[in-house]
């Protein structure tokens, strides 16, 4: 029988070792020019799917050559180099499903009080989505932009002063016709106050691809003046009543995905800007390739009267662009704008 360590070890000072095989097929790689395949036994798999080196005698034991010997023989921590992943481990790790994301979007008519509904086609599953009001004249807010089922539902609302608008409600779907993405959407709803706040996290292992929110109101308005993720798990939903009173409550909305075959990933990011202090702020922030918008939102910083919301939405594959406005009291203000990103 070969001896097992010393000859090894011997070999492996000239050569790559690299266990291969679920059989068990070590890899001597040296300097011989003289190298031919030697085939593996019936049942074997070679790492990476590279033949063995062998001499023309055949696989013998030789600098340069190969062997075989069975996994059971050889106390593997000795003869393995870091950063070889054993075969049968590598074989066993599971794959990312793929990773196919598309907008959707959709647009009303025009209204005092507008709603959109954007629906993601069958074979995708929702992810995240935006709002966009377009007005022309004193302002139209928004109320709500969160998913329901396989639709984002975008609204929105004037205020005090009458400008009918139309908004524009846009879905970011996955393409997962074969059901190999798990998405879980959880919510939670504030208690009713001036100014409500609420907050909802994924749950553990799930990765946060985008969030929303939707102010429920019985008055003059309660409006949108934040929705945004606050840490990687997390999304956090604000608005307040703004001139007139109007208590309400406020729900935020949060979405995550895991792979059904518990892969890890897939790797996300979050990036943010803030924009200049304006009357009407706007600004846009992207993701670096090879990451795809998921999800995004902003947050409207006021600090006087009230600055509120009038778009947060995916303006590319790649970029989010949100907006504000003071209304009826001069308030600029700044805006710091969000973008959440996935790649494989």
């Amino acid at each position: 029988m070969i001896h097992r360590i010393e000859r090894l070890r011997k070999l492996g000072r000239n050569g790559l070792v690299a266990l291969a095989g679920l059989a068990g097929i070590l890899l001597l790689a040296g300097p011989s020019s003289r190298a031919a395949t030697c085939p593996p036994a019936s049942g074997e798999e070679l790492l990476g799917g590279v033949p063995a080196v062998a001499s023309d005698a055949g696989c013998g034991v030789q600098e340069g050559k190969a062997i075989r010997v069975a996994l059971g023989e050889l106390p593997l921590p000795s003869i393995v180099p870091d950063g070889i992943v054993p075969v049968a481990e590598a074989a066993e790790r599971p794959r990312l499903p793929p990773l196919v994301i598309q907008i959707f979007s959709a647009t009303s008519g025009v209204a005092a009080h507008p709603h959109a509904e954007a629906r993601v086609p069958f074979g995708y599953k929702l992810i995240g989505g935006g709002a966009r009001v377009d007005y022309n004249g004193a302002g139209n807010i928004l109320t709500a932009s969160y998913p329901m089922g396989r639709r984002w539902i975008a609204d929105s609302k004037d205020h005090d002063i009458s400008d009918p608008a139309i908004i524009t409600a846009y879905a970011i779907g996955l393409f997962d016709p074969f059901n190999r993405w798990d998405v879980q959407v959880r919510q939670s709803t504030s208690a009713v106050a001036p100014h409500p706040t609420a907050s909802v996290s994924v749950p553990f292992g799930y990765v946060m691809t985008g969030g929303g929110a939707r102010v429920d109101y019985a008055g003059n308005g309660n409006l949108l003046t934040a929705s945004f993720p606050s840490s990687r798990r997390t999304w956090e939903a604000r608005s307040k009543d703004h001139i007139h009173p109007d208590p309400a409550s406020i729900t935020a909305y949060v979405i995550g995905i895991r792979a059904r075959n518990g892969a890890r990933g897939p790797r996300m990011i979050i990036a943010s800007a803030t924009t200049g202090v304006a009357a009407h702020p706007s600004g846009t922030v992207s993701v670096g390739f090879p990451f795809q918008i998921s999800g995004g939102g902003a947050i409207d910083n006021w600090t006087g009267a009230g600055n509120l919301l009038t778009a947060i939405y995916p303006s590319s594959p790649s970029t989010w662009t949100a907006a504000g406005k003071d209304h009826e009291v001069s308030d600029p203000a700044n805006l710091t704008i969000y973008a959440i990103g996935l790649a494989r």
